[in-house]
């Protein structure tokens, strides 16, 4: 499977299987996992599995589905 995110990007790594992480949720349009140095007791980053380049872009281009299954 051919990972189309933006290949400059550490999360993009993560999607795309290059980076190995601790899954705590990966539903259909986003993955939820443990931070490697967090900064507080419990930090779990979740990200989009689309394509998008910072917040703005994903509030401006996700499809609905997309926004109800990132929340």
């Amino acid at each position: 499977m051919a990972c189309d995110y933006d290949n400059d990007n550490i999360f993009a790594e993560i999607l795309c299987g290059e980076i190995l992480n601790r899954t705590v949720l990966n539903i259909g349009h986003a993955l939820t996992f443990e931070d490697i140095s967090p900064r507080a007791p419990k930090h779990v980053p979740v990200i989009p599995k689309g394509s998008y380049v910072c917040f703005d872009h994903f509030q401006s281009a996700a499809t609905t589905e997309e926004i109800v299954g990132f929340c």
